[in-house]
């Protein structure tokens, strides 16, 4: 009789040899800080909000989405609203579930591109590519994917900047440097950044963050920027922004475009990648889009050609069911003032938040310097902590965040702010007592010496 087991009992001269195993000696690479972050926040078995007076919660102030005042995932209104009718569309079949073109849905490629770019869009609009792509992710992936392929320069980077941005470009063939952004007290060094985008080599890629810097909150101002694209033209450098939180910085959607607005209004060429994962918070519906501004409209219809078939090889097109929300919000006037509202009250939270957050630590006496919360804005704050403070935060608190101190302000309630607010003035003014002790130690063992 036949066995009926699956096992495949092969002879020993077909088992294979060490040497013989596909991807045998292949290493593991480290995990992503911020998804590790994510990780070690769900095996933490504490509950996520507090059971009883004193007691001790686990929270996540790490991954960048935003939270509502109760600390849970937010789905906007609107957004709610213009989902039941496309469920409606489908059921009544004027909405279908086929293919969109490899360069997306075309109603949402030009009410994106009117937000980013403002009224300048009409009028450039032939010479403009436009991709929607796997939300703002996938618009640097495939800007970069042009680069490596058609423009071969080296990408300079800010410091700090996404974390992603350091494995995406090289990973799609760039080369990467960095210029200076930040000083160590948290304030932005202008005129460093300009010193090294001069010393650059003429016609390098400077990637910019539009506006709410990612991991800082701290943004040039529209003078500033203005400076910044004389010193960009007069370099002769070419223009990457990365367009992640548009109304997340200042809650109105048109003074944050105002970098790639103005540079379009110069005339200067540029790539821009768009996402609405947080200002629509359609995080797992992947929509986004990448713009390129051309000189003319015959450059561009070959860029475009190069840009589909990218996106061809790699996803052959993107999905739809986002594309469409994104789309009939924008060009939907109700809906579009609808969504605005809500964009500004996200961001009034998150300024509340950092107010008061100041003002607990501010009240404390909490050592340092904590009115670089009230400088920054967006979803993150970079608090000055050392990786030391951020394990301690972890191991005795529970609190999980990025090792540069990288803090999403919508993480915190009503409830956890105050329970963050009692961690950082420990961890900060043991840091203190620390150092004095090894101050101390280090003068008693000269004295003794002497």
């Amino acid at each position: 009789m036949a066995s009926t087991s699956s096992a495949v009992n092969l002879p020993a001269s077909v088992v294979p040899t060490t040497e013989h195993k596909f991807f045998w000696g292949v290493t593991g690479v480290p995990l992503d800080p911020i998804l590790g972050v994510q990780i070690a926040y769900n095996a933490d078995l504490l509950p996520d909000a507090p059971t009883g007076p004193g007691s001790v919660f686990k929270l996540n102030l790490g991954v960048g989405t935003y939270r509502g005042a109760d600390g849970k995932p937010f789905v906007l209104d609107v957004v709610r609203k213009v989902e039941k009718e496309l469920a409606q569309g489908e059921l009544t079949g004027h909405i279908d579930k086929d293919y969109l073109p490899v360069d997306g849905l075309k109603q949402f490629q030009t009410a994106s591109a009117q937000l980013l770019l403002g009224e300048g869009y009409d009028s450039a609009k032939n010479r403009i590519v436009a991709m929607q792509t796997l939300s703002g992710t996938g618009a640097l992936r495939l800007g970069a994917s042009l680069l490596a392929k058609l423009m071969p320069r080296t990408i300079y980077l800010p410091t700090p900047s996404y974390r992603n941005h350091k494995s995406m470009f090289p990973n799609s063939g760039c080369t990467v440097a960095y210029y200076r952004y930040l000083k160590p007290s948290g304030v932005l060094d202008f005129e460093g950044m300009c010193e090294d985008l001069r010393l650059a080599p003429p016609g390098s890629v400077i990637l910019l963050h539009m506006c709410a810097h990612n991991p800082s909150g701290i943004d040039p101002s529209q003078e500033q920027w203005r400076q910044l694209a004389e010193v960009i033209e007069n370099c002769r450098h070419y223009t990457f922004f990365d367009c992640a939180y548009q109304g997340f910085a200042s809650g109105d959607v048109d003074l944050d475009a105002y970098p790639p607005r103005y540079f379009l209004s110069r005339g200067m060429q540029f790539m821009a990648a768009h996402s609405y994962s947080k200002n629509m918070s359609l995080y797992a519906e992947r929509v986004g889009a990448l713009y390129v501004v051309c000189a003319d409209a015959q450059i561009a219809s070959h860029l475009l050609s190069h840009a589909k078939q990218i996106a061809r090889a790699a996803y052959s097109n993107p999905p739809a069911h986002g594309a469409r929300i994104a789309a009939r919000v924008l060009t939907n006037p109700q809906y579009r003032a609808e969504w605005l509202l809500e964009v500004k009250g996200m961001v009034d939270r998150i300024d509340a938040v950092r107010r008061q957050l100041y003002e607990m630590l501010v009240a404390k006496g909490t050592p340092g310097d904590w009115s670089i919360l009230l400088r920054q804005r967006g979803l993150f704050s970079l608090l000055p902590l050392s990786g030391e403070q951020v394990e301690t935060l972890k191991n005795k608190w529970h609190i999980y965040m990025c090792f540069d101190g990288r803090t999403n302000l919508a993480g915190l309630s009503a409830i956890s702010i105050g329970y963050f607010a009692n961690a950082l003035d420990e961890v900060v003014r043991q840091e203190k007592v620390n150092a004095l002790r090894i101050s101390g130690g280090l003068l008693t063992a000269v004295t003794s010496h002497h």
